[in-house]
């Protein structure tokens, strides 16, 4: 992957420079200072061959309880049959097909060489999470092969009530189909009111971009997740600092997904040494690791966010 490339992920995960809250490749150009046509040209690469399908904007854990639950056992990786109960499941974010490539320090049911899923579950009691997760996988798993994923913390921050509905009408949405006018019309305030409030919002990352991607359309590289477990790590910029003293690591990622217990970093790679150099320095920096190498990510467009 080029270094252009690979920076135009990691404008995704910046949030506090006003002019970057959407980026594009012109504001982009000027915060690297390179010509605009070089960025453009990597920007249409990723989404052209259809590897990022869009980015959209999710709730992160300042304002959302999510759960997680692990299916251990399946028969394939990605049954399509399960799509149509996911959609009917309002409450239920995402759904990731995973194969385990290596684990350390992990439950001894998520081990390398296996293939889970993990349904993420939005503002729900841990036992409806499971419930939900048994209807769905009905069939595919038991009951025994489900499991929550860790004890989870949650202290929602309060917000009044137009920056809860602006939230409430922009979460899910494609960060690039986003209208100010229109939610200003829905909501009866005026779009500077929308503009300023989506500023608000960004910057005190209620809300943080995920690329919904499809690893089947990647040429000439792969990608893998690294999911990162208590690691106390209390911010972006710490984990950013300490993955910069890992010099192979630090140089192939290319966007994370900070939470309160776990931590998700993409990383890219070409060959299998660099794969291993990779996962040897995460494993000197963090104690509990999982490294997917293959994974799908099927995104529920029905999911509603109740602020």
């Amino acid at each position: 992957m080029d270094k252009i490339s690979r920076e135009i992920f990691r404008f995704w995960n910046i949030n506090r420079e006003k002019n970057l809250l959407i980026p594009t490749p012109y504001r982009i150009s000027e915060f690297l200072g390179v010509l605009p046509k070089t960025v453009y040209k990597s920007w249409d690469k990723l989404f052209s061959t259809g590897f990022i399908q869009k980015i959209i904007l999710i709730p992160s854990d300042k304002i959302a309880r999510r759960e997680h639950v692990l299916v251990t056992s399946i028969n394939n990786c990605f049954p399509i049959k399960i799509i149509g109960s996911i959609k009917k499941t309002y409450f239920l974010e995402m759904l990731h097909a995973v194969h385990i490539y290596y684990t350390q320090n992990v439950p001894a049911p998520i081990d390398g060489g296996r293939s889970i899923y993990s349904l993420e579950v939005i503002n729900s009691s841990r036992a409806i999470a499971l419930d939900q997760a048994v209807n769905i996988m009905n069939g595919i798993a038991s009951n025994d092969d489900m499991l929550i994923a860790g004890e989870r913390k949650y202290c929602a921050e309060k917000l009044d009530n137009i920056t809860g509905q602006i939230i409430s009408a922009i979460a899910y949405k494609d960060l690039y189909k986003i209208k100010f006018k229109e939610i200003a019309d829905k909501l009866n305030v005026s779009p500077r009111t929308i503009s300023r409030k989506f500023e608000d919002i960004m910057l005190k990352g209620y809300l943080v971009n995920f690329p919904i991607l499809d690893q089947s359309k990647l040429s000439g590289y792969n990608i893998f997740v690294s999911s990162i477990f208590n690691t106390g790590i209390t911010s972006p910029d710490e984990l950013l600092d300490k993955l910069s003293g890992l010099s192979m690591a630090y140089g192939k990622y290319l966007f994370y997904q900070f939470a309160t217990r776990y931590i998700n970093i993409l990383f890219y790679y070409k060959t299998m040494e660099e794969l291993d150099t990779i996962i040897v320095e995460l494993g000197s920096l963090f104690s509990s690791i999982i490294i997917s190498t293959r994974f799908s990510t099927y995104f529920n467009d029905n999911v509603i966010l109740d602020m």
